[in-house]
């Protein structure tokens, strides 16, 4: 299960411990599939390949398999970062060995190695790089205006942007180099919903007309998407039209009948792109994961469908989905085994 509708995925709460264990029946919601595995709620994030859970004051390195998911404690700490405008104060998470985990405060981009960091000023929308082993930072590019999101490659030698570019606003590419690429400019009016990657490192920039641009390929031949999702290291597209929900992975489409459900909050891909998830909720109330691939989709009932309100944390790897509920008496951390 993966990450970040940014790579910021901490949920942060107080006096939060962690107790993961082999599954057994009292580890089963009662009259459900789903799986407890915290009675605390975090936020999770992948780095070098590993997965965490974050909590305020602990750091959790999960592995699993089809039966039961574990956690190994790692140190944590947090780090006062001083914003270069002087407007605010960002903070990190950092895990073993340094490692960069997420931020809070103003937005905060981790690259998927671990060894360099965006950071996006909260005043002037700057972006500023640091790169272990390198004191301070600098900014990511003297071309590049304010930004407004950004994601990394799946193998950090390069950043999409959106924001105020030497060629006016729209997507960019950044590389190690320092070569700054128009990828994407889009008309007047017309903003930059969503961005992703595929595996080879090719940016796709979704746009608020819902239209979806692919490096080196052009439009992608969908109708328009509201709203619409992008993974972050596959060519995989989410999203929804009047009639159907479209699942796109790397050229071929899959489509669903869209069901009267609103989506809430982001949408997260599997570790291996064949899966999309979003949480939704019906008029009366009721709770839903919504799950897509290119051969099913799922509507699953959430544990406590009426007296929670839920967070979708993500997948870990290609099958776990998380969920949490962050108050109440079902607060908590809960997984779901997809098939497939």
């Amino acid at each position: 299960m993966k990450r970040p509708v940014s790579l910021l995925l901490l949920f942060v709460f107080a006096a939060i411990q962690i107790y993961f264990a082999r599954v057994p029946l009292s580890h089963q919601v009662q009259g459900s599939s789903w799986i407890e595995v915290s009675r605390q709620a975090g936020g999770l994030v992948e780095r070098q390949g590993r997965y965490y859970l974050v909590t305020p004051t602990d750091a959790f390195h999960l592995s699993a398999n089809q039966a039961h998911i574990t956690a190994t404690k790692d140190r944590l700490s947090w780090v006062d970062v001083p914003e270069p405008s002087g407007a605010g104060v960002w903070k990190l998470a950092v895990g073993p060995s340094s490692l960069p985990l997420v931020g809070v405060g103003a937005p905060v981009y981790p690259a998927p190695d671990g060894q360099s960091v965006l950071w996006i000023d909260g005043s002037t929308r700057i972006g500023y790089l640091s790169m272990n082993g390198e004191d301070g930072m600098r900014p990511i590019s003297s071309k590049m205006g304010s930004i407004q999101s950004a994601v990394w490659a799946p193998d950090s030698q390069a950043l999409g942007v959106a924001g105020q570019g030497p060629q006016g606003f729209g997507a960019y590419i950044w590389d190690r180099d320092g070569n700054l690429t128009p990828m994407a400019l889009p008309s007047p009016g017309i903003g930059i919903a969503a961005l992703g990657f595929s595996q080879d490192d090719r940016l796709l920039v979704g746009l608020k007309n819902g239209k979806v641009l692919y490096q080196g390929r052009g439009v992608v031949s969908l109708p328009p998407l509201s709203p619409l999702a992008l993974a972050k290291n596959h060519a995989d597209i989410l999203g929804e039209t009047a009639n159907n929900v479209i699942f796109w992975q790397n050229g071929t489409a899959s489509r669903y009948p869209r069901p009267d459900l609103k989506w809430v909050g982001r949408v997260a891909f599997s570790a291996d792109g064949h899966t999309a998830a979003t949480l939704s909720q019906s008029v009366s109330g009721g709770w839903h994961l919504l799950i897509y691939g290119s051969k099913q989709h799922l509507e699953i009932s959430l544990p406590f469908a009426k007296d929670a309100e839920y967070h979708l944390v993500g997948f870990l790897g290609s099958h776990w989905i998380l969920v949490t509920v962050p108050s109440g008496p079902h607060h908590g951390t809960y997984a779901w085994w997809v098939q497939g």
